[in-house]
């Protein structure tokens, strides 16, 4: 049974196979369903959803108008790379931030058995972590950029995208040692980019979910986080 956590600029929530649990504690009694995913979706900020539109109104227009350059023709990928690094999982506001390092640190804790009033010690930085997703995908874009010259730009970007999260869980499941690059620098842009110190409030309650979602569910738990 996995638990995943999902940060969102007001809280996190824990998903569980059957219930999700809130950052204040609070259990959602009912199924989990593909709906349910849709529904937390919406209380994500616009600005995230709107994040991928926008990229793609950046991309098209600019390709276009640089199509005709021959220089773009040999520089496209540098093109495509700042469009990829330049994505909205780094675009991350800074009490999302801190709310992603508490989901981060509640998992921490639970693993390590770690006291609440010790939660300035647990790591903020998690494996499971989709930064390694992205830095992955990261590895497969710059990969396929030496067959440009084949003219499939979106394929590249969306196969490199599509790919990375698969690559990734099953690399972490069976191979983690081949993983080791991947897990370090997705560590260092988790510190650098995508946390931020929470509270000790924030920690306390993302704890007290987390606990509460495995309480109720009643079965051996692996975690991971979004």
């Amino acid at each position: 049974m996995r638990i995943s956590g999902l940060s969102h600029a007001n809280g996190i929530f824990f998903i569980g196979p059957t219930q999700i649990a809130e950052v204040d504690g609070s259990v959602i009694k009912k199924p989990v369903k593909k709906s349910t995913w849709w529904q937390l979706r919406l209380l994500i900020k616009a600005w995230r959803s709107l994040s991928i539109p926008v990229q793609l109104a950046v991309a098209f227009p600019t390709g276009a108008l640089l199509g005709a350059a021959v220089w773009y023709q040999e520089w496209f990928w540098l093109h495509a790379a700042l469009l990829y690094l330049a994505s909205f999982h780094f675009w991350f506001p800074v009490q999302l931030k801190r709310y992603h390092g508490a989901e981060h640190m509640a998992f921490t804790i639970r693993r390590q058995k770690l006291e609440k009033e010790s939660w300035m010690e647990a790591d903020i930085r998690n494996a499971g972590c989709s930064t390694a997703a992205a830095v992955t995908g990261c590895f497969f874009l710059m990969g396929m950029l030496p067959f440009h010259g084949f003219d499939f730009h979106g394929v590249i970007i969306t196969a490199a995208a599509l790919s990375a999260a698969f690559i990734t869980e099953v690399l972490r499941r069976r191979f983690p040692e081949r993983l080791a690059l991947i897990t370090r620098l997705s560590g260092r842009l988790q510190q650098a980019c995508t946390t931020a110190m929470p509270d000790r409030l924030m920690v306390s309650l993302a704890v007290r979910s987390l606990e509460e979602l495995i309480k109720h569910e009643k079965t051996p738990v692996s975690v991971k986080t979004r």
